[in-house]
């Protein structure tokens, strides 16, 4: 047997992989997932696949699909492009765990060396192949390696709201800070460290390449370290680490701090680390929620005999729990408390944490469970006071009877009242599960099966009737499978039906059905069976797979050259394309065909074109040009003269040739006959004899077999090159179609059966053996039923067999058997009978019910230390774990028999494992790394040391130069500081005093007015020289925009309107002049209406006038009479044209106005008008007036 590594690709825990690889490692096996991958890592290691258990191992871990997480990876950049990608690896597997998505977990990245470089923020991407593809495009930035700036960038850039974090009350922030060796300047870690702790950011350190720093790492690392620190020996276990790193990402605290905070939702079973920031003076913790139920924890390892701490405090809507934490424990606490909370089998909602601060009075918590009394100790302690069935610090033990563990045997304990009760396992009963259960004792066997104890279990003999375990499974006819051929078995009682599949019949399916016993063919086709398909020979009227299209004229696409074919009944029409005609659109239809030359020219075709040949008058294109060199007809026998400048030439008629066409053609001289014809003169014609195989006045038109017609019988004929075939009707056969055929001479009797024709049919008298219409039915001797007692007949040819049930046994089953007949006792066995049952007595090298288990060699368990045996026939082989060796596994392997260290190193063993002892030119574990120049580290103050052959060359940091990076230099050297600067040393960086005029680093940066961001609320800064001008956003103005805008500031109400800012919004109240939003539309006194009755209104500047009609009078013609004025008629017309006012003769408070212009229509006439209340009209201003000024 070989075992290979795939083999083991199964889980940790499979029989193979634990007896082989475990058994010598005296380790016992972690049950958590981390501690399984290391230990898959550290203990099995070989040559090929080191790292595959790990690997494996690393792939079962837990992800963070439920939680929303703001993560952001701090990769160290210094480090070599090949260790980089281990680093980018590792990232990528670890985005793998997580749910990425803007509503779920948020993933960004940064580089650290010299600087901090950072990749891509939390707002970056919203998909986790966004994110892994922006990963896998990363290269190292290289420099000094100062993890003191990567931690600076995630608080001040990298968990910016702006950049994508969120409220990290809710979405937990982490950073996963991975460093391969010794920061340049570790104190300056040291102060960056604490900075992001207290902004509550997760660190997760993460060190590699054995040359990282402990007391970094630790410093840097989220409490407790033991969680959130990860130390790799080299960059290559970061496979094994993202399983971890993982579950640490997974489990990172939301904070709580001072007031109120919520927590929308919790999912069902879901747990939440968290953290209490508790104030100095104490506090009081108050966890409520709005739906479903939590659980709230306290780390245990916190002062767990404090009033605060509850195992498990459960919350639910309505009963909020209340914790307590005092003056003095909050001091011991360093104002932190670690938390969890879980859900329990509901969504939760609402879950809303309350940080209260100041002392109260420790029972104030009520901290004392089940009636227990709460007494202060005169400190901020307490003591509880138990009832007597319970105990512990806060009551919350209850004493039960079952306590003292009075079930037996593993038996279950269950508490009642004072009282208890076992729940015993299957193998024992009684009180206290004291009393032994036998398997047998429930008699499990059913249908009347015997049951038989084998030691913790039974076994059940069974009736012939049923079988299974416990002889509940019934047998059924169908159990023997007797449908062949695929046939589905349908039990029908104590018999069965088969359900055949469509290419088998009969009752057992064992009869074959053919594709042609269906009748396919329509139309008088003739079916062929070709295996499981058919073909049909159709009949010259149709066509098609089964002979059911019917075959048409056109069918056989007679019209040629794209002619279209219209069905005519029985014949055919053809539409052609104007470039051809005739029946069949053969004729190709020519330029000549419209008779183009004239003066009796001939017409010649020339493609699609035509040539006139013109008789000896005439010439041009198309004959139409008179020619007169051939007037005197030179050319005989009705040639014609075509004129040749001076000449002519003689176009002969095909009879004659020569110059002047005086020589007799003849017409076999072309030789027109082909295909081997013989040409006859006649006269001017010819005549061809054709041989057999041509036809036709010039022998072109091949003569085939089937043109003779010589199908008889309506038999199609099939051309065969020199040769014909019949296809002939199914009432004809022979070569010519000329026999009949009769129904039987297709020997459709199989077996041996005579045929009688019946007129079209026929009629089979089949042998004894046989039956059917074609005799093809088989007449078995099982026909009869002849074995008895259920016995099951199988024809055998002639004879048949039977099947007899297991009580009988003969030729026909009428023979009794008992149990010990069948010889049921295999190899040896003596067989004694039980009434209905038997017992076999084995011999030593077999057992079992019937002596068939062989006793094998390895029953004895000959390997040993964990060896699996194997056996092999009579013999056994050990396959012996990495530990031992030899035929039976005693002989220990010590780890340097394989010969491990390589190169000539000597190996010594160390217990279980080696050491090596390597020569001068190689180290590592197994001496396989060969010594470089620059193993030795020669390039001093942080030089890079690049080996070349034999030698090193030293690339030194700007601090440094010499072959060995020995010598200092000064940062200042370079004279760094431009326009002008002031270059100060400061150890080995610089810092330079940069004047007014720039600043920066290096004072490249030109100080300019806007620098200083001058313009406020939001206004935009332009340089304007040494100056600044602010564009202002239309809210605020000024020349720093410090001045608000108020919409009134526009002055937006006219003519007089005052101005009422609302808001950002202004409101004009008009004067009584002017109305509208702005005050815009000027206010005329008639817009009232003020003429009642209608009286006409005149507007009269900011006054109105109403003209009255002669019905009314009164300022607004609200008074009824008539116009007094007319009896003294003073609206003369010298006095309208004055336009004057007359005192009322009879009543001062009324006066006349004489109406005003002169239309020659209307006589002149006056209006009476009233003064206000209290006035008189004064006739010496024309107005009303006060009545002691009237007459003065």
């Amino acid at each position: 047997m070989t075992v290979t590594f795939r083999d083991l690709d199964k889980p940790l825990y499979s029989g193979i992989a634990a007896a082989i690889i475990l058994s010598g490692v005296n380790k016992e096996i972690p049950r958590d997932i981390d501690g399984q991958a290391y230990y898959w890592h550290r203990y099995y290691r070989i040559a090929g696949i080191p790292y595959y258990f790990a690997t494996q191992a690393a792939k079962i871990e837990p992800s963070c699909n439920n939680k929303a997480l703001d993560v952001v990876f701090v990769l160290d950049g210094t480090i070599s492009d090949k260790y980089f990608l281990n680093s980018l690896t590792f990232a990528e597997e670890v985005v793998e765990n997580l749910n990425i998505g803007s509503e779920n977990t948020r993933v960004g990245l940064l580089q650290f060396s010299t600087w901090a470089h950072p990749e891509f923020y939390l707002n970056s991407y919203t998909t986790k192949a966004e994110v892994i593809d922006h990963i896998r495009s990363i290269h190292p930035i290289k420099g000094y390696r100062n993890l003191y700036a990567g931690l600076h960038s995630i608080v001040d850039d990298m968990f910016r709201s702006d950049k994508g974090a969120r409220n990290k009350a809710i979405n937990p922030r982490v950073a996963i800070i991975l460093t391969a060796g010794k920061s340049k300047y570790p104190w300056k870690t040291f102060l960056a460290a604490p900075r992001a702790h207290r902004a509550d950011i997760t660190l997760i350190a993460v060190g590699a390449k054995k040359l990282y720093d402990v007391a970094e790492l630790i410093a840097v690392a989220s409490r407790p370290t033991c969680s959130y620190k990860h130390l790799m020996k080299d960059l290559h276990e970061l496979a094994l680490a993202d399983s971890s790193i993982t579950k640490s990402i997974c489990n990172s605290p939301v904070t709580f701090k001072k007031g109120k905070t919520q927590i929308p939702n919790l999912p069902a079973k879901e747990s939440q680390n968290c953290k209490v920031e508790i104030p100095s003076k104490g506090a009081r913790i108050r966890i409520s929620v709005q739906s479903g139920s939590v659980v709230y924890t306290t780390a245990k390892d916190i002062f767990p005999n404090r009033a605060y701490y509850k195992d498990s405090v459960t919350v639910q809507p309505g009963s909020p729990a209340v914790l307590y934490v005092p003056r003095h424990d909050a001091h011991l606490l360093s104002g932190k408390i670690f938390c969890n909370l879980k859900a329990g089998t509901q969504n939760v909602g609402g879950i809303i944490i309350d940080i209260i601060p100041g002392e109260t009075d420790a029972c104030e918590s009520t901290p004392c469970q089940n009636g227990g009394t709460c007494t202060p100790d005169g400190t901020d302690h307490y003591v509880c006071t138990c009832l007597p069935n319970f105990n512990g610090l806060n009551c919350e033990n209850e004493i039960k009877p079952c306590d003292s563990n009075p079930c037996a045997n593993g038996g279950t304990c269950i508490n009642q009242g004072n009282e208890f009760q076992c729940l015993c396992p299957p193998t024992h009963t009684g009180p206290q599960c004291t009393e032994e259960v036998k398997p047998c004792d429930s008699n499990p066997c059913a249908n009347g099966g015997t049951c038989i104890n084998q030691g913790n279990e039974f076994q059940c003999l069974c009736p012939p009737t049923h079988t299974g375990p416990q002889c509940t499974e019934e047998v059924k006819p169908c159990d023997s499978s007797p449908c062949a051929n695929g046939g589905t078995c349908i039990n029908q009682g104590n018999e069965f039906q088969c359900l055949c599949p469509p290419s088998h019949t009969g009752p057992q399916c064992t009869e074959e059905v053919k594709p042609c016993d269906s009748n396919p063919c329509a139309n008088g086709g003739t079916c062929v069976n070709q295996g499981n398909e058919f073909e049909c020979l159709c009949p010259p009227t149709h066509t098609g797979p089964q002979c059911t299209e019917e075959v048409k004229p056109c069918d056989s696409d007679p019209c040629a050259n794209g002619g279209t074919c219209i069905n005519q009944g029985n014949e055919f029409e053809c539409l052609c394309p104007p470039t051809h005609t005739g029946p069949q659109c053969t004729d190709e239809v020519k330029p000549c065909d419209s008779s183009p030359c004239a003066n009796g020219g001939t017409c010649i075709n020339q493609g699609n074109e035509f040539e006139c040949l013109c008789p000896p008058t005439h010439t041009g294109p198309q004959c139409t040009e008179e020619v007169k060199p051939c007037d005197s007809n030179p050319c005989a026998n009705g040639g014609t003269c075509i004129n040749q400048g001076n000449e002519f030439q003689c176009l002969c008629p095909p009879t004659h040739t020569g110059p002047q066409c005086t020589e007799e053609v003849k017409p076999c001289d072309s030789s027109p006959c082909a295909n081997g014809g013989t040409c006859i003169n006649q006269g001017n014609e010819f005549e061809c004899l054709c041989p057999p195989t041509h036809t036709g006045p010039q022998c072109t038109e091949e003569v085939k077999p089937c043109d003779s017609s010589p199908c008889a019988n309506g038999g199609t004929c099939i051309n065969q090159g020199n040769e014909f075939e019949c296809l002939c009707p199914p009432t004809h056969t022979g070569p010519q179609c000329t026999e009949e055929v009769k129904p039987c001479d297709s020997s459709p009797c199989a077996n041996g059966g005579t045929c009688i024709n019946q007129g079209n049919e026929f009629e089979c008298l089949c042998p004894p053996t046989h039956t059917g219409p074609q005799c093809t039915e088989e007449v078995k001797p099982c026909d009869s039923s002849p074995c008895a007692n259920g016995g099951t007949c199988i024809n055998q040819g002639n004879e048949f067999q039977c099947l007899c049930p297991p009580t009988h046994t003969g030729p026909q089953c009428t023979e009794e058997v008992k149990p010990c007949d069948s010889s049921p006792c295999a190899n040896g066995g003596t067989c004694i009978n039980q009434g209905n049952e038997f017992q076999c007595l084995c011999p030593p090298t077999h057992t079992g019910p019937q002596c068939t288990e062989e006793v094998k060699p390895c029953d004895s368990s000959p390997c040993a230390n964990g060896g699996t045996c194997i056996n092999q026939g009579n013999e056994f082989e050990c396959l012996c774990p990495p530990t031992h060796t030899g035929p039976q596994c005693t002989e220990e392997v010590k780890p340097c028999d394989s010969n491990p260290c390589a190169n000539g190193g000597t190996c010594i063993n160390q217990g279980n494992e080696f050491e090596c002892l390597c020569p001068p030119t190689h180290t590592g574990p197994q001496c396989t790394e060969e010594v470089k120049p620059c193993d030795s580290s020669p390039c001093a103050n942080g030089g890079t040391c690049i080996n070349q052959g034999n030698e090193f060359e030293c690339l030194c940091p700007p601090s440094h130069t010499g072959p060995q990076c020995t010598e200092e230099v000064k940062p200042c050297d370079s004279n760094p500081c431009a326009n002008g600067g002031t270059c100060i040393n400061q150890g080995n960086e610089f810092q330079c005093l940069c004047p007014p005029t720039h600043t920066g680093p290096q004072c490249t940066e030109e100080v300019k007015p806007c620098d200083s961001n001058p313009c406020a609320n939001g206004g935009t800064c332009i340089n304007q020289g040494n100056e600044f001008e602010c564009l202002c956003p239309p809210t605020h103005t000024g020349p720093q925009c410090t001045e608000e805008v108020k919409p009134c500031d526009s002055n937006p109400c006219a003519n007089g309107g005052t101005c009422i800012n609302q808001g950002n919004e202004f409101q004009c109240l008009c004067p009584p002049t002017h109305t509208g939003p702005q005050c815009t539309e000027e206010v005329k006194p008639c817009d009232s209406s003020p003429c009642a009755n209608g009286g006409t209104c005149i507007n009269q500047g900011n006054e109105f006038e109403c003209l009255c009609p002669p019905t009314h009078t009164g300022p607004t013609c609200e008074e009824s009479g008539k116009c007094d004025c007319a009896a003294v008629n003073p609206c003369t017309p010298e006095n309208i044209s004055n336009g004057k006012f007359y005192h009322e003769h009879v009543e001062a408070a009324k006066f006349c106005q004489c109406a005003p212009g002169n239309p020659p229509h209307i006589p002149p006439r006056c209006f009476v008008m009233s003064c206000g209340p209290g006035t008189v009209f004064n006739p010496a201003i024309n107005v009303c007036d006060w009545p002691h000024n009237v007459g003065k």
